[in-house]
């Protein structure tokens, strides 16, 4: 098992310099916009130059992330060292515009936002300090106190050995005599891309000014694909009792996932600035040739219409976890394992249903189960380690089952932690593979059989290579 760590550099990052605060204060501003006795920063853009700034970088084995305690204490990017890819949006080039409540804000990696959104904090300097723990978590707190209510924030950005997850724990906390509303987002930037598709278990979302269904509207559009916006749009999703939410880019096949307690971080929000004139506006507004992004969004509230209270002296905690997750066509369940999908593959001989696991930790005796509950009929049954970050694929034929039948199960010490259905391979890498295209699924060391109860799961994958390698001969 490897290590984390935790450790300061200093980073000169081009940055578009904005003028000084302004000297005058705004006494007649309504609503958000009270900010007193902040000032605003509104003189954008500045000249262009690289400037040093204090970075704190937190990894271990599999993940690197830099937060900046000088723009917010956000988390500036992080790397998945598998394969240098970035995990969220990373805007190379500090390009603030007048969005923060306090003017100056920059789209770029995950940035912390307490008591309401687009925080005075944002582009402003914390308090950080780093944090290291007898059981191998190394990390680093950054947080503030802010002056328009008098509460604090403390925000700890972490990792652990031998896991690929960033772990965040919150804590707010009012220390004031008053009783004082709030809500708390945790606002990631992703990559976007027109086969993104964003994760949710919600049945209903409150998106173009009304609530509908999700992801199906019920004038049909599909609110669950980024490609379906035209014009920028927040949509929140409402009816869901899952753990994890996020985002996966279906023609990448990777995505994040972030996952918290339903009941502690209720909030779930997506945001596109969609595909019209305002999207390619803002990202030239927002980047210096990094590409268009969209938000994920964690909160501790279900919509930003709502709030929620500290008495005096209440604090308030929780934990999240952050999931960078590949190869798996899609995600139907996650949690502090990983995350699951299947998918159903047409074939001519019947139905083909793949299991795709990408495991955040080792784990032994892991068991899959595919059951067709409508016939009593079990399609698969096996036992496999998990490596982490690896993924691992496991198969089986329909025969006489319909896919919309079956479900899968995932075990572990007897104890199921996700059950999910298959379903039609969607867009992007999956939809190619149905199509017959040839392209072959990960190798076999991604997962060891430990029981033959259905089949060996190296001897699935290898004949499933076999076949990929013969079609790809014939095409």
């Amino acid at each position: 098992m490897g290590c984390a760590r935790a450790y300061e550099e200093t980073l000169k990052i081009p940055t578009y310099v904005p003028g000084p605060e302004s000297p005058y204060a705004n006494f007649f501003a309504e609503g958000y916009g009270r900010i007193y006795p902040y000032t605003a920063t509104d003189d954008m853009p500045g000249p262009k130059k690289d400037i040093e700034y204090k970075a704190v970088h937190v990894e271990n084995e599999y993940l690197k992330a830099t937060v900046l305690p000088e723009l917010g204490g956000r988390i500036w990017g992080m790397t998945d060292k598998e394969d240098g890819s970035e995990v969220f949006y990373r805007n190379r080039t500090i390009k603030p515009a007048m969005i923060g409540l306090a003017g100056a804000w920059i789209a770029t990696g995950v940035e912390f936002n307490f008591p309401v959104g687009h925080t005075v904090a944002g582009f402003r300097p914390v308090d950080y300090a780093i944090v290291r723990k007898g059981d191998g978590f190394a990390g680093v707190q950054v947080g503030d106190t802010d002056r328009t209510t008098g509460m604090t924030w403390r925000v700890t950005v972490g990792m652990r050995p031998g896991v690929k997850a960033c772990e965040v724990r919150v804590r707010l906390y009012n220390g004031t005599s008053l009783g004082r509303r709030f809500y708390y987002w945790e606002n990631a930037a992703v990559k976007a891309s027109d086969e993104l598709e964003f994760i949710s278990d919600g049945e209903a979302a409150w998106a173009r000014g009304k609530v509908d269904r999700f992801p199906i509207t019920e004038d049909g559009l599909d609110l669950g694909l980024h490609a379906s916006y035209r014009e920028p749009t927040d949509c929140f999703t409402m009816g869901g009792r899952r753990d994890f939410f996020g985002c996966y880019d279906h023609g990448k096949d990777r995505g994040v996932i972030h996952v918290a307690d339903i009941g502690q971080a209720p909030g779930r929000k997506f945001f596109t600035w969609g595909h019209g004139e305002r999207a390619a506006v803002w990202t030239e507004v927002l980047s210096d040739g990094d590409g268009q992004y969209i938000e994920i969004q964690r909160g501790r509230v279900p919509t930003q219409a709502d709030f929620c209270f500290l008495e005096p002296g209440e604090p308030a905690e929780w934990t999240g976890w952050w999931l960078p997750v590949r190869g798996l066509r899609g995600v139907a369940d996650a949690g502090a394992w990983g995350a699951f999908n299947a998918v159903a593959y047409p074939s001519g001989v019947g139905p083909v249903i793949r299991v795709f696991a990408n495991a955040i930790r080792p784990m032994r005796k892991v068991r899959f189960l595919i059951e067709d509950r409508s016939r009593g009929a079990r399609l698969l049954d096996e036992t496999v380690s998990l490596a982490a970050g690896k993924v691992c694929v496991l198969e089986a034929a329909a025969g006489g089952s319909k896919p919309e039948d079956c479900s899968v199960r995932v075990e572990l010490a007897g104890r199921a932690i996700a059950e999910f259905a298959p379903r039609p391979p969607r867009i992007g890498i999956g939809a190619a593979e149905s199509a017959g295209s040839g392209i072959s699924i990960p190798p076999p060391d991604s997962c060891r059989s430990l029981s033959r109860a259905g089949g060996s799961a190296d001897k699935t994958v290898r004949q499933r290579q076999q076949k990929d390698r013969r079609q790809q001969r014939q095409d």
